[in-house]
């Protein structure tokens, strides 16, 4: 099992353009246009919003259901004026070179995350994930580096696997 949730904030020569928020197995908010994302300190920094209870990442106060199946939900729910946290002097920048070095050198690990999943759950004829589903792939991928640098994947066999 595993899950990788983030808020990616994508720039083109120091400027901003869009704001990529992910919410188990890449739902969430999706990608907005840079023009479009909620924003504070003078219009300078986006905001994000982190679910209570859980860690989906989503661009707006809400609840937002990322399961629906027959028997059961699983939503996700954010609000305005509960705690916030102010990453500035915790944020770092990546330009993704071809490999990282030092402390993050896990950010090279171009396959997936966790398990291989399973799909011989009673429910799986209902939903389509079981209790051990494969994790998505890493930072090092596609949609995070763009078309024109496309990762290979390498699957991960561990020991819970």
């Amino acid at each position: 099992v595993g899950d990788w949730e983030r808020m990616t904030v994508r720039t083109v020569n120091g400027l901003a353009t869009q704001v990529d928020y992910h919410a188990h197995s890449d739902r969430g908010s999706g990608t907005i246009p840079w023009a479009h994302v909620v924003k504070f300190d003078k219009n300078q920094r986006p905001v994000g919003y982190v679910a209570k209870g859980s860690h989906g990442f989503w661009a707006t106060a809400g609840t937002f259901t990322y399961v629906d199946a027959v028997v059961f939900k699983l939503q996700d729910v954010t609000s305005d004026g509960d705690v916030s946290w102010d990453i500035r002097d915790s944020l770092v920048n990546f330009a993704y070179p071809d490999t990282f070095s030092g402390s993050y050198n896990w950010l090279n690990y171009k396959g997936y995350w966790g398990n291989i999943g399973q799909t011989n759950c009673w429910w799986y004829k209902i939903h389509k994930e079981c209790e051990i589903v494969t994790g998505p792939d890493g930072p090092y991928r596609p949609d995070v580096l763009g078309s024109a640098r496309g990762a290979t994947k390498n699957v991960m066999i561990g020991p819970l696997s």
